[in-house]
């Protein structure tokens, strides 16, 4: 019931540049899983990122470096977070500021124990129409813990104080 309440207010938040705005931002999120569990082929990844064309691109369990540059060549820029949780963002047809990267205040000792990693979340402004759009992409810790939904409550705190906001990621949430 949860996952379906997330998904059809992702869907939502999808959908509101385009409607109240009279142009189209197709944003995406995608998670590469390059931590030893898929397919790591840079010309796979690459079709993927490109058969969809998005504007923007949320990124979970992303590398950077050369494999990166080569999935990215056709986008304006990409910035991602260089910690095992790979959340990185990438711009392509609008203008986009304020890239940040913001380590959540409740983490899962868990995720250091196990991963050596910290769980962010990225994001950046984008410009639609002299409107202001948030990207906000994250890959949330694992279980439905209390951990999970602290980071979920930051999220929705950084969004409320957005004009606009777009939640992209892993939610780890089935």
């Amino acid at each position: 019931m949860i996952r379906r309440f997330i998904l059809t207010l992702m869907a939502a938040a999808l959908l509101l540049p385009q409607l109240s705005f009279g142009q189209e931002l197709k944003v995406m999120s995608y998670n590469v899983g390059q931590w030893g569990y898929m397919n790591n082929n840079e010309a796979l990844q690459k079709n993927i990122v490109n058969k969809y064309k998005a504007d923007a691109v949320g990124l979970q369990e992303f590398k950077t470096g050369d494999m990166a540059n080569a999935i990215f060549a056709d986008y304006t820029a990409y910035a991602p977070h260089g910690s095992k949780s790979g959340v990185a963002f990438a711009y392509n047809n609008y203008p986009a500021s304020n890239l940040s990267i913001v380590k959540f205040n409740s983490q899962n000792p868990d995720d250091q124990t196990n991963y050596n990693e910290y769980r962010y979340y990225t994001r950046a402004d984008v410009n639609v129409n002299g409107k202001v759009v948030t990207i906000i992409n994250t890959h949330l810790t694992l279980g439905l813990n209390d951990y999970h939904w602290n980071q979920m409550a930051e999220l929705l705190e950084a969004a409320n104080q957005c004009e606009y906001a777009v939640l992209t990621g892993d939610f780890n949430i089935g």
